[in-house]
Parts: structure tokens; sequence; C-alpha cells
């Protein structure tokens, strides 16, 4: 084992649950495979993939500006995917301890692995969250940040400021609210108009899922006339 201090990325479907109860069990097992391969294959310098955990990747990089090139490509291959539900992302730089056991498998734990789970598990739908240490230590010009202020978070005993990277515009379409799904205009299978928003679905079952209980799902992924 050895410690150290490393960046650390929690990236995961966004509305998994909700996805599996509209599309089955074997949708849902068969797109955390594929995310599972597209972010080893989204992998940037030294970021490693360290292991999946359900709908959940966890990454380490020894350079943030690694982890988050590495989280960004993985992004920009979740959402180019088709048929494919969006991702959102949390980043913290911190201290923990990278342990191997005898058939090479890595893991890491400490509270810099915590704080990144907690801040992927504060980000909304196709967003990434940065803790001011990864900010900080980012390359000047090469990301574009916005500040949004100090989140506080369970068992963490101070406030932590929390940056959003800003991404590019992805591809066109709206997003079905129930599985989280980037609909294409040609791939749209019904629309509801529920209080003052309109929204679009992916598939018969996600309609009925939202009709049955649209207050769980109001103004998420919705547009607004």
């Amino acid at each position: 084992m050895s410690t150290g201090n490393w960046t650390f990325a929690f990236v995961d479907l966004a509305g998994f649950t909700a996805l599996t109860e509209a599309h089955g069990d074997e949708v849902a097992a068969s797109n955390v495979a594929r995310f599972y391969e597209m972010a080893r294959q989204s992998l940037v310098g030294s970021t490693e993939f360290v292991k999946g955990i359900g709908d959940a990747v966890l990454l380490a990089a020894d350079q943030p500006n690694d982890g988050v090139s590495s989280v960004t490509a993985l992004m920009t291959a979740v959402e180019t995917e088709a048929n494919f539900p969006l991702a959102r992302a949390g980043l913290h730089s911190g201290t923990g301890v990278r342990s191997e056991d005898g058939r090479g498998a890595v893991d890491y734990l400490g509270s810099g692995v915590n704080l990144a789970a907690r801040v992927a598990g504060h980000a909304t739908c196709r967003q990434v969250l940065l803790t001011e240490t990864v900010a900080e230590r980012l390359d000047d010009g090469l990301w574009s940040l916005r500040r949004l202020g100090s989140a506080q978070f369970q068992n963490v005993a101070k406030p932590i400021m929390l940056f959003e990277l800003i991404l590019e515009d992805g591809p066109v379409g709206e997003i079905d609210p129930v599985c989280r799904m980037r609909v294409s205009p040609g791939a749209v299978v019904g629309s509801i108009r529920y209080g003052d928003h309109d929204y679009v679905f992916c598939s018969l079952e996600c309609v009925a899922v939202f009709t049955a209980s649209p207050n769980d799902y109001e103004t998420t992924g919705a547009r607004t006339p």
C-alpha cells in the first residue's frame, strides 16, 4: 500500500434507477457494461480506471488535467452514444491509500475518494463538478470553469468550494425526463404537456412511468415554450 495525493473522479449514469424500471434489467446491465467500456477507452495520460460500482466508475489520476480530460472524453462518449443515458461527474484532488492485490487489481480508499463521491452525487444530469483543489491546479486557459460557491457535505467538517466545468453543447435532442436519455428529433416516441412544460420520451415505457408519477419528474428535462 502507498499513501499519496491523486485526483479522483466519480462518473455515474443519471436516472439509472428509473431507467431500470422503464427499460428492464437486461437493458440496464447492457448500458452499464458499455459505460465501463467507454470509461476505459476515455483514459488520458496518468488516469487509470480503478473500478466500476454499479452504474458508476471511479477514476484516479496523478495529474488533475489528465483526470479532467478523461472525464470530458467520457462525457462526450456518453452523449454521442445512441439510446444511452446521460452522465454526471464529480472530481476532487486529495489524499488516499492505493492498494494492489496479488492479482494486480488496484483500489483507492480514503477521504479524497469519499469527497469525490459526495461531489458527484451533488451534480445534476450532464454536469461536471470540481472542488477547489482540482480547479486551482489546472492549467490556466485550458478549461472553462464557473464558480458555484460552497456546499456542505455529510461527514465533511467544512464547506467545500465547487466549480462547474463548462462543457461544449451536446448533440441535438431533448432529454427524456425518466431515463435521462437524449432523444433525437426523429426518435421521439411520445410527448406530454404537463403544467407549463412539454416533455418528450424515448419509449412508451417511459411515458407510462412519467404518467404514473409526473411530479417526480416535473421540470426535469422539460422544454418551456
